[in-house]
């Protein structure tokens, strides 16, 4: 009951359809077991309540910015918080994303964290075709995705030369071409954005350019 409450607490005056959908997603991301990848209609959604949560506690603090930016599903809550959408049509398009990418089998892989920068592991994946460079966590972190036999294998090898290296709790090769299928939301999800009541400039994470009316639903 605790962590159920400390998981809502913070959009507890979000409207109705938003509460009851964060609500809900305590009991569903503990039902698969805590060493379980947690499915992603389920976890994009409750990520989504995280950035709901802590955008609750800035409006809270007086703080609010001029620019909306933001990194993979963050698009999304970045184009709530300049005013695109509210608040439960945020959690229902982040439903609906994590719907889409379980629908598309080509999106199947594998991620792991390496503590190594970005140099050293280019260097360990060498010309391995089905790994990518996913993320640049921290100086000493990199994350890596692709195949998921590929992704095991260079964990493995990796820690038998002493190097630390984790596998993620992921079924999708995320950041990588695996998800560039169109699938996101276009046709799983009626869009009507309020893009003229936007609160801030809002950038495109790939390019910088700030991001116009006419937005390309498909992008994201």
């Amino acid at each position: 009951r605790a962590r159920r409450d400390a998981l809502i607490a913070p959009v507890a005056r979000l409207p109705q359809r938003a509460r009851a959908h964060a609500a809900g997603l305590h009991d569903r991301l503990d039902g698969g077991g805590r060493n379980s990848p947690c499915p992603l209609p389920v976890a994009q959604p409750a990520i989504a309540t995280a950035s709901l949560s802590g955008l609750a506690l800035l409006r809270r603090l007086g703080l609010q910015g001029d620019v909306a930016v933001g990194h993979s599903l963050g698009e999304l809550a970045a184009l709530h918080w300049a005013g695109c959408f509210d608040a439960a049509e945020l959690l229902t398009l982040a439903q609906a994303r994590g719907r889409a990418m379980v629908a598309d089998p080509d999106t199947c892989g594998a991620m792991a964290a390496i503590a190594a920068d970005h140099e050293q592991t280019m260097a360990v994946i060498g010309d391995e075709h089905n790994l990518w460079i996913a993320n640049l966590n921290a100086p000493r972190q990199t994350v890596v995705s692709g195949d998921r036999q590929a992704v095991e294998t260079l964990v493995e090898r990796l820690r038998r030369q002493g190097m630390e290296a984790t596998l993620l709790r992921v079924r999708q090769a995320f950041h990588t071409p695996a998800m560039a299928g169109g699938f996101y939301l276009r046709g799983s999800h009626s869009l009507d954005w309020g893009m003229q009541n936007r609160l801030a400039r809002i950038f495109r994470p790939d390019s910088g350019r700030t991001v116009m009316l006419a937005i390309d639903h498909g992008y994201f």
